[in-house]
């Protein structure tokens, strides 16, 4: 992929700041939103006129609620979000806690050479996942899973920007490598729905829209869909607070001083983590200026009008939630990272939207939230994070947004 739209939108961010623009992007009109305004019309007045363009990662990993759109997304919605909004906080708190202190150790192992492993997050996450919500199944695969995660979500991202009827060259040994990785992945997902636990709600409610539930329903496409969404971008969210605490001292240590402060088993009480206001400022300013999904692309069915731009039918819009967030009219001195302007000193002036907003919003963000800060407070309490040297390259987009050569954070032992 040679169009980078992290820093595409960084860029936009700061040449046209707070403004929707028109750009050209690998020879398509794009509308840029960058006001809460015109993110609000496309997102929640007027959803049903803007489809998902996510066709890649349709075709890579198949249909599910991650990709669709209109009656499809909704029946797929119907059937997951009752029981991903059911899902048991403290089980969650604990599995996140248990995995982080491994990911602590993990950290600090010789072969690791003192660097932020951003891989050893990713298994992090998809071992909470597996442990919360499928009972433990594929945890012990979630380094194969996990490398055969990137294979797909990078090879779909390689196509994202090319427009559905482009001549857009394919490589044929790679294409047949995401073949192989893709039948491997199906098989691992497949195992999963053999004796399904009896008190596995996630699980058999999977199974039995698969068998009896909407046409083109297929269980293993949602649960792929579950770990792209679900722990792929927990685990980028994840990476951005630990270099966020890297470049700001001061704040980890206000975030340590309070984690310090609790008992061991409040370390996995989500109502006592969710009432920490220097962690809660830490994660939702992490959120704000690296968002873990930068942008929410839609393309227009019919004629509207988006902060006074006229939109054509098939009009491709970045919802840019860097530019959102980075907007001065909400954010004063919006590039600056200031953990104390999200409630630490009073009202809140404005609230991001790292998760979207609207009928389309993450089902999964309360999960996510819980389980950052549960991970955060563990990794403080054990482990210092310093600024390094390390050239971290150019961002890397799969959906979630990262560092191509990982995050600039070395990590020491608490003294």
């Amino acid at each position: 992929m040679t169009f980078d739209p992290c820093s595409f939108l960084y860029e936009v961010a700061q040449t046209d700041n707070a403004r929707t623009v028109i750009r050209e992007v690998e020879g398509r009109r794009v509308v840029v939103v960058q006001s809460v305004e015109g993110a609000n019309h496309v997102l929640r007045s007027n959803p049903g006129n803007y489809r998902k363009e996510l066709w890649p990662f349709r075709q890579v990993m198949g249909a599910s609620r991650l990709t669709e759109d209109g009656d499809n997304w909704a029946q797929r919605e119907a059937v997951t979000q009752p029981y991903l909004a059911k899902f048991d906080p403290a089980r969650l708190a604990i599995k996140s806690k248990e995995h982080a202190d491994l990911l602590a150790a993990r950290l600090l192992e010789p072969e690791t050479a003192g660097r932020l492993e951003q891989f050893a997050i990713d298994v992090t996450t998809i071992r909470v996942l597996s442990d919360t919500l499928l009972d433990g199944r594929l945890a012990d695969e979630a380094e194969d899973f996990a490398s055969d995660l990137h294979v797909m979500l990078d090879y779909a991202a390689s196509y994202a920007f090319s427009g559905r009827d482009s001549n857009t060259h394919i490589d044929r040994q790679t294409t047949r490598n995401l073949a192989r990785i893709r039948q491997r992945m199906l098989h691992r997902l497949t195992q999963v729905r053999q004796d399904l636990p009896a008190g596995d709600i996630v699980l058999h409610a999977l199974d039995a829209a698969d068998r009896d539930g909407p046409d083109g329903f297929v269980f293993e496409h949602e649960l792929m869909q579950l770990f792209s969404a679900g722990a792929d971008t927990s685990a980028a969210a994840l990476g951005w607070c630990c270099q966020a605490l890297a470049e700001n001292q001061s704040t980890q240590d206000n975030v340590r001083a309070e984690v310090s402060a609790l008992q061991a088993t409040q370390l996995s009480d989500p109502a006592v983590i969710s009432r920490l206001p220097w962690l809660n400022g830490l994660v939702d300013e992490t959120l704000r200026l690296y968002p873990p999904i930068p942008m929410l692309g839609r393309l227009a069915k019919a004629p509207d009008v988006v902060d006074q731009f006229n939109i054509e039918p098939e009009t491709l819009v970045f919802v840019s939630l860097i530019g959102v967030h980075r907007n001065h009219l909400l954010w004063p001195d919006p590039d600056a990272f200031c953990a104390r302007r999200h409630g630490l000193d009073g009202a809140r002036t404005a609230r991001a939207m790292p998760f979207s907003t609207g009928p389309r919003i993450c089902g999964g963000s309360r999960f996510a939230i819980i389980e950052l800060k549960v991970i955060l407070a563990s990794l403080v309490r054990q482990l210092h994070f310093v600024p390094s040297e390390l050239d971290p390259g150019e961002f890397q987009w799969r959906i979630s947004m990262r560092r191509k050569l990982g995050h600039p954070v070395n990590v020491l032992p608490l003294d």
